[in-house]
């Protein structure tokens, strides 16, 4: 994975079956406390779900913005240095 610096590798995870029970369990006890039907529950956590992404859009986001300011700097330090070289180059001649 291409990097700016070091990265940890990302988790990815697998649903088994013990994480779908205690889903299943929660999604009925929610039904139950709200008066709400399972598929009422449903669409709620998809709402839930959808926030999560938009957020964790944002956050990527920033985290682009940073990294791409970092670029910036480190650009920034090489022209300098390429540019001393040059005015260096010029006047020894």
């Amino acid at each position: 994975m291409g990097t700016l610096y070091n990265q940890q590798e990302r988790e990815y995870r697998n649903i088994n079956k013990n994480e779908a029970g205690i889903f299943f369990e929660d999604m009925l006890s929610l039904a139950k406390q709200y008066k709400l039907t399972n598929q009422e529950v449903i669409s709620g956590l998809k709402v839930l779900e959808l926030r999560r992404q938009n957020n964790l859009y944002v956050n990527n986001g920033d985290i682009h913005d940073e990294q791409m300011s970092g670029i910036g700097k480190e650009l920034s330090g090489v022209s300098s240095s390429l540019d001393a070289i040059a005015e260096s180059i010029t006047n020894k001649e």
